[in-house]
């Protein structure tokens, strides 16, 4: 028994273990009441929390453009002052009470933000309607739709046709170059965007439009059958140890097949280049940086002056392919914006020679600012300087060397300026 009672002691000492008295039943209770307090109150935080952040959301995303407008002039930016829509209400009842007929609402919303843009003053700042902007969008991705194959622009407040493009039925019908547009079935488009009348020459493919133009002091009618136009952006053709480059516009396939152009003059060992950038309305400016980047290595190409600073663009590439070639730019009066600053920026890096006629001379750049209608804002937030820091708004670019395009060149189908290009590169 003595050695039993030893081997217990042992024990003991040996697990260190000693015992607590036990808790009383009354003690276990008050803590589990505790705990689940706890949990309670950790659920009502948690939720509380959860509300305040939903509602702070909610008030924040409502009253975000206040915040936001309030905040502006921090990061250099202009605020807007609030309207006083009560006169457009007091009109909006005077004809809503007066008007013997039926008003469509979505219409007059729609007619006030077009006025409301239209009275900035800039022919470039403009409104497009949800089915304008769809048409928009559209023509940047190279797919017009149906209509009859002219491109159009404004200047000095006249809507007027900057190109027809090959084989379509404004070209077939003898609408031409510089025609001033001012009617659509009979509907007056004087003064009016380009995009507005554009998206009234589009239709259904077969049916018909009436374009009515004026040319000078002569107003002509033409009724055409509307087609489905998809018109490639860039085609190329190879005369001898010319290549001649076309390039309608400045779209998303525009680098693709321009660098598909110049890879096939490289392949034929060809010196000299024309680029024909009349008619061009222009596009997108980083497609320009990537086109000029054929030629020039990481140059600036144009300045962007806005009420934030200046802001200069450089080309883009690593192939300078067409470097080192020979090479003429054909302009005319419907050379506008993104071709402008193209044949500006290979001129000033004397990368090229300009031959036509003055271009249109808008150097502006306008932001596409979606609305929450599905209509689009296209406002003017800059203007562009050439790399010798000339404003392209003010007169265009003059050709190095001038060439006139005439109407009777145009009806028996010359093209003097062409053949000026060419002479000038292999003579």
């Amino acid at each position: 028994m003595g050695d039993m009672k030893q081997e217990v002691k042992d024990s003991k000492k040996q697990t260190g273990v000693k015992k607590q008295p036990e808790q009383p039943v009354e003690a276990q209770k008050v803590e589990e009441r505790q705990d689940l307090s706890h949990q309670r109150w950790s659920t009502k935080l948690l939720a509380g929390i959860a509300g305040i952040t939903l509602v702070l959301g909610f008030v924040v995303g409502v009253r975000f453009p206040a915040i936001w407008n309030e905040v502006r002039p921090f990061f250099g930016f202009q605020r807007s002052v609030a309207l006083d829509f009560e006169p457009l209400q007091e009109l909006y009842d005077q004809l809503s009470w007066n008007f013997d007929g039926h008003l469509d609402r979505q219409r007059l919303i729609e007619g006030a933000m077009r006025g409301l843009v239209q009275a900035a003053g800039d022919p470039y700042t403009a409104f497009l309607t949800p089915e304008e902007n769809r048409q928009f969008q559209a023509s940047l991705q190279g797919d017009v739709g149906a209509g009859i194959g002219v491109e159009i622009g404004v200047r000095d407040g006249r809507v007027l046709i900057l190109r027809t493009l090959p084989d379509n039925p404004a070209g077939r019908a003898g609408i031409q170059q510089r025609d001033e547009i001012i009617a659509v079935n009979g509907r007056d488009v004087e003064g009016q965007d380009a995009d507005i009348v554009a998206g009234l020459v589009r239709g259904a493919a077969g049916s018909n439009v009436t374009i009515t133009v004026r040319r000078g002091d002569r107003e002509l009618d033409f009724t055409m059958t509307r087609e489905r136009i998809n018109n490639v952006s860039v085609i190329s053709e190879f005369r001898d140890d010319v290549a001649i480059i076309t390039m309608y516009r400045f779209d998303r396939e525009t680098p693709r097949l321009m660098n598909e152009a110049a890879q096939q003059a490289q392949a034929r060992n060809i010196r000299n280049v024309v680029l024909d950038l009349r008619g061009n309305g222009g596009g997108y400016v980083q497609v320009t940086q990537e086109v000029a980047g054929l030629w020039l290595a990481s140059q600036v190409i144009l300045t962007e002056r806005s009420m934030t600073g200046d802001r200069t663009f450089r080309s883009t590439g690593t192939n300078q392919i067409l470097a080192g070639r020979n090479t003429v730019v054909l302009i005319n009066g419907g050379t506008a914006s993104a071709s402008e600053i193209l044949a500006a920026a290979l001129r000033d890096h004397r990368a090229a020679t300009l031959i036509g006629e003055s271009t249109f001379g808008k150097g502006s750049m306008q932001s596409q600012v979606a609305l929450r209608n599905g209509g689009l804002l296209r406002v003017t937030t800059a203007r562009w300087l050439t790399p010798n820091g000339v404003d392209l708004s003010r007169n265009g670019l003059t050709p190095d060397i001038e060439v006139e395009m005439t109407l009777d060149d145009i009806n028996a189908l010359r093209d003097p300026q062409l053949d000026a290009a060419i002479r000038h590169l292999t003579q």
